[in-house]
Order: C-alpha cells, then sequence, then structure tokens
C-alpha cells in the first residue's frame, strides 16, 4: 500500500468497512476509529498530529493493568500478615502492644524490688530517692513516646483504610465498565444476527 503524506491526519472511521476498535492518542486523549490498512501501523492524530502505534498502546495499558493487580496482591497478602499477628517481633499491632504492656509490667515490678531494698546497692534513703524520682521521669518520657507511636500507628490505619476504599471503588468502577461493555457486545451480535438473517430472507425471496 502507499504511503501516507505528512500532515495529513485520519478521519475517525475513513469510510472503511472493517475495522479494529478504538484509540486514543496520549496528549489530547482523543479516540478515533482505525481502519483494516492502518491497524498494525502508526496512525496520526487529527488534532495534536503525533504518530500513534495502536498495538503498542494496547501493550502498554495491559502492563499498566497487570501492575496494578499486582500491588493489589501485594496490599492484600501484608494487611493479611498484620491481621495473623506476623512472625517473631515483627507481628502485628496488636502483638507490639502486647509486648509493650508486658515491659511496662516487668520495668514497674523491677522498681517495686529495688524500693523494698533500699535502692541499689550500698544505697541509703536519699540514694533510693533520687534513683526513685529518675526512674519516674524515665518513665513518663517512655510512656510519652508510646503514646505518640500509638497515635503515629492509628493514623497509620485511618490512611491504610481509607487506601481500601479507594482501591474498592475503584473495582466497582472496572466491573461496571465491563459488564456494561459486555453488555454491548452482546447487543451488537444481536444485531448482526438479525442483518444476516434478513439478508438471508431477502436472498431467498429474489431467488
Amino acid at each position: 500500500m502507499l504511503a501516507r503524506p505528512k500532515g495529513e491526519g485520519l478521519t475517525p472511521y475513513q469510510g472503511k468497512k472493517r475495522c479494529f476498535g478504538e484509540y486514543k492518542c496520549p496528549k489530547c486523549k482523543r479516540k478515533w476509529m482505525s481502519g483494516n490498512s492502518w491497524a498494525n501501523m502508526g496512525q496520526e492524530c487529527i488534532k495534536c498530529h503525533i504518530n500513534v502505534y495502536p498495538h503498542k498502546q494496547r501493550k502498554e495499558e495491559e502492563e499498566k493493568e497487570k501492575e496494578k493487580k499486582e500491588k493489589r496482591r501485594k496490599r492484600g497478602r501484608r494487611k493479611e500478615e498484620e491481621r495473623r499477628g506476623g512472625e517473631g517481633e515483627g507481628g502485628g499491632k496488636k502483638k507490639r502492644r502486647k509486648r509493650r504492656k508486658r515491659r511496662r509490667k516487668e520495668e514497674e515490678e523491677e522498681e517495686k524490688k529495688k524500693r523494698r531494698t533500699g535502692g541499689g546497692e550500698g544505697g541509703g534513703e536519699e540514694e533510693g530517692r533520687g534513683e526513685r524520682r529518675k526512674k519516674r521521669r524515665r518513665r513518663r518520657r517512655r510512656r510519652g513516646q508510646e503514646e505518640e507511636e500509638e497515635e503515629e500507628e492509628e493514623e497509620e490505619e485511618k490512611e491504610e483504610e481509607e487506601e481500601e476504599e479507594e482501591e474498592e471503588e475503584e473495582e466497582e468502577k472496572e466491573k461496571e465498565e465491563e459488564e456494561e461493555e459486555k453488555k454491548k457486545k452482546k447487543k451488537k451480535k444481536k444485531k448482526k444476527k438479525k442483518k444476516k438473517k434478513k439478508k438471508k430472507k431477502k436472498k431467498k425471496e429474489c431467488l
């Protein structure tokens, strides 16, 4: 076939009977129909005159969809591991909170024992009081840090929940679009069948 002259863009349908579907320009997002002669060759957009390759465009879209699905799977696995509690020290949020509570209890018990003995080795009442004050301050600091960590974890949980909701909405939209496309295809098939039947009837009548 002869090469297309430069500067001339394809019309939306170009008067061809067969068609391989709609393609979108990456710059101006304009859709046009591809005729059978230009199906696997470069097409020029009428508006912005960019050369678009439909078969490459289709592959890129499929790769993007695959990447999205893989990300969703990874997030799902991560959330399941967190719910189960995970393995070892890494564990879920509930396990971390339990560990912190245990550590607090252990520290408090150790402090009580030291108070009973008199505040450490060779310690009188004055030394014991000073150490108690220091330990109280340390405990307050630790509690403050732990509260901040818990607040950060709660914020992270909220963000994750929002992301989950957004993903669910996107999935629902995709499902709806797929269902609409299926319905359109079914309608087209029915129309084609009706046309074929009409043509057969006309031929029989002519004969």
